[in-house]
């Protein structure tokens, strides 16, 4: 009994949609996990920018000291790199102070944050040769309190 040309084509064709089945969703996969992962640490990153700028206009407007206030600050942004998992470093603060002394009633104070997240999942010897990290910022402006008796400068 001889096979008919069409189930030979069957019998060569079979399994072969298995394995472009695995094939196709591990060609697709595997980008897409690595991109909701960058994705979910560029996230978490503006969140921690976003909150220490807040965080930090909050310090210096309720401060009474300005010395203390800053040292405050910087903690803060040691507090917020350890929670990311980064280098104290990752972490920049800047403060824009609208009056002299900074801690002058009603005057404002910009924050400006900025926290350099690497990317997930690049070798060191691709990092060091092409941009291997993200950089995320927030801004926060906050008003002295005119009302809190504070330390002459």
């Amino acid at each position: 009994m001889r096979k008919l040309p069409l189930s030979q084509a069957r019998d060569r064709e079979r399994g072969s949609a298995v394995v472009e089945f695995v094939a196709v969703t591990v060609i697709l996969l595997i980008p897409a996990a690595y991109a909701i992962l960058t994705l979910f640490q560029i996230q978490s990153a503006h969140f921690a920018a976003d909150g220490t700028a807040r965080e930090a206009a909050r310090i210096i407007s309720e401060a009474r000291d300005e010395g203390r206030a800053r040292a405050h600050v910087a903690a803060l942004a040691r507090l917020s790199a350890y929670d990311l998992g980064l280098e104290p470093d990752a972490v920049r603060i800047r403060l824009t102070c609208e009056a002299s002394p900074c801690l002058s009633a009603e005057a404002l104070i910009d924050v400006e944050v900025v926290i350099e997240r690497p990317l997930p999942l690049i070798p060191a010897f691709l990092a060091s040769r092409l941009p291997a990290s993200v950089r995320v910022g927030a801004s926060a402006v906050g008003v002295v309190n005119p009302y809190l008796q504070r330390s002459e400068p």
